[in-house]
């Protein structure tokens, strides 16, 4: 449980939780390029809480120190001059719209040890074209990548279990995909809109596939396995497939 004092360091707001750990709550500079700092007055700094940089228009770049282990839900939504973060390997996590609408943002330096990239973490991003998913991650949540027009190609690493609904949905120029063995579940309207994916490639081990997955995928071809259930789905709703030769 947080403290109910409320402080000031520098262009920094924060509270103080009761173990002494400091939390940024809000930022009041006008500083194109920002570092937070990993310490406050003897406090360390560990956590970016909800909605702590949201709406700032003038940040450009965002640099957290290796102390932060949580960042809150929205904390820099609609920072929509924001261009590149830098995160530390210390988070696990990616809150809900954590970097939503931010419309200038390029290039983010994902934790390695990722495990979850919750709902609309970078949903409406339209310039995001430079992201690398660790080999942590197991979670794409729903809307997670929604509108991220400007990525044309993106590895899913071995450890994806679940890509939600709606996840890349308006990704227009993302072309191609392998979908890993580890993934079971793709959600409704996943891939929706993605009109100039080519190809996704499926292993044969089985998953399961909401509906209209693929909707507006006019150019896409599903490279599947023999008696697959991503051939099977192919089949059901009447798309072009690829049987894969062993």
């Amino acid at each position: 449980m947080r403290g109910m004092q409320f402080m000031e360091f520098k262009h920094f707001t924060y509270d103080l939780e009761e173990n002494g750990n400091a939390v940024i709550t809000g930022y009041t500079g006008s500083e194109e390029e920002v570092r937070v700092p990993s310490e406050i007055d003897g406090h360390p700094v560990t956590a970016i809480g909800e909605f702590a940089f949201m709406g700032s228009r003038s940040l450009t770049s965002v640099i957290l120190p290796e102390s932060i282990t949580t960042i809150g839900k929205s904390a820099f939504e609609s920072c929509t001059a924001l261009r590149s973060v830098d995160l530390p390997d210390s988070i696990v996590s990616l809150k809900t719209a954590t970097f939503s609408n931010c419309s200038s943002l390029e290039h983010v330096r994902l934790p390695v040890f990722l495990q979850s990239i919750n709902q609309s973490v970078f949903a409406w991003c339209d310039q995001l074209s430079d992201v690398k998913l660790p080999d942590t991650l197991s979670l794409i949540a729903d809307y997670a990548f929604c509108g991220c027009r400007a990525l044309t190609s993106l590895e899913l690493p071995n450890t994806i279990v679940y890509i939600g609904s709606c996840a890349f949905i308006g990704c227009a120029n993302l072309a191609a995909m392998v979908i890993p063995p580890s993934v079971t579940f793709i959600g409704e309207s996943a891939f929706r809109g993605c009109a100039k994916m080519t190809v996704i490639t499926f292993s044969p081990m089985p998953l399961m596939i909401g509906e209209k997955a693929f909707t507006g995928c006019e150019a896409l071809t599903l490279q599947v396995s023999e008696g697959s259930k991503a051939q099977q789905y192919a089949v059901d709703h009447h798309l072009q497939y690829q049987v894969k030769v062993s």
